[in-house]
């Protein structure tokens, strides 16, 4: 599928736009008017967003592979070019960070979970973390992993949304799921809540293949 480039502008702007809701959670210096302005509060929402394109831009890609390979071929050929497109980059970050706290461990290591060990590492470098194993090394990282949970299950949302009468399923329970996170006091942050995480993700993604 050739880059559908408005896409990926919006990519870059809902970037920016999470960058400065983590840089203003940290250190505040954006003036009030132009935080209210530019609605920095709520960048959070552009992580859902996030799960929402990459669904669509999937569903885009994957289609014909699906419909036109045997099943294993295609899951096969489908896990082998995502966990190629995130987990090496994902690998030098960890690893970036457990060289730093090893290096340094009561200066650039504070800032890193405490709870750093074997398991932790592992968890993280394997993109496995926030399915209830570990921490997140590297915070934002948690809705990688979250993805890597919808890589898995990438099919059988696809078999739900192509159905002439199942697609309502995954929309209902998407939107009655959100729902019920909002109504708990977490709103869209989820705050840590692992279920929240996989909310956030499975909803997200499942109204992009729709």
């Amino acid at each position: 599928m050739k880059e559908i480039r408005p896409l990926t502008s919006l990519r870059g702007i809902v970037a920016i736009w999470v960058f400065l809701f983590h840089l203003d959670l940290e250190r505040p210096a954006i003036a009030a008017p132009l935080r209210d302005w530019l609605a920095i509060g709520r960048g959070y929402i552009g992580v859902d967003l996030f799960f929402t394109l990459s669904g669509f831009v999937l569903a885009l890609t994957y289609r014909e592979t699906f419909l036109s390979k045997p099943f294993k071929t295609a899951y096969a050929s489908f896990l082998l070019r995502r966990v190629a497109r995130v987990i090496p980059l994902n690998v030098a970050v960890v690893c970036a960070i457990l060289a730093s706290v090893w290096l340094d461990p009561a200066g650039v290591g504070s800032a890193f979970p405490s709870a750093l060990n074997t398991r932790t590492a592992i968890a993280n470098l394997l993109l496995v973390q926030d399915w209830g194993f570990a921490p997140s090394i590297d915070k934002p990282a948690w809705s990688v992993s979250i993805e890597m949970a919808v890589y898995l299950a990438f099919p059988m949302l696809l078999a739900l949304v192509w159905s002439r009468w199942l697609w309502a399923v995954p929309a209902v329970a998407g939107a009655a799921a959100l729902y019920w996170l909002a109504g708990n006091g977490h709103g869209m942050v989820s705050e840590g809540l692992l279920i929240g995480d996989f909310i956030r993700g499975f909803a997200g993604f499942t109204f992009g293949l729709l």
